[in-house]
C-alpha cells in the first residue's frame, strides 16, 4: 500500500495541475480526505505500507524491488 502525508499529496496534485478525481467540485484536500476514508480498510490489511512522503521515484523503485525481491536469483 502506497501512502504519504496530506501536504505532500496536495503538493503533488498542484505540481501536476490536476484536481483530485474524488474532489468533484470541491478542493483537493476534500478529495484526499474522501480517498483516505475509502482506502483505509485496504490499508489496514496491507502486507506492506510504503510511506512515499520523502521518496524520489528511484527510491520508490528500490523499495518495491526490495519488498518483492525482484532481481534476486531463487534456486
Amino acid at each position: 500500500f502506497l501512502d504519504c502525508d496530506d501536504d505532500t499529496l496536495l503538493k503533488r496534485y498542484k505540481m501536476t495541475r490536476r484536481n483530485h478525481p474524488l474532489a468533484l467540485n470541491r478542493q483537493i484536500p476534500e478529495g484526499i480526505k474522501i480517498e483516505r476514508k475509502i482506502l483505509n480498510p485496504l490499508k489496514e490489511i496491507a502486507n506492506y505500507i510504503v510511506d512515499t512522503t520523502n521518496m524520489k521515484p528511484k527510491d520508490l523503485k528500490s523499495e518495491i524491488l526490495k519488498i518483492y525481491s525482484i532481481g534476486e536469483k531463487h534456486t
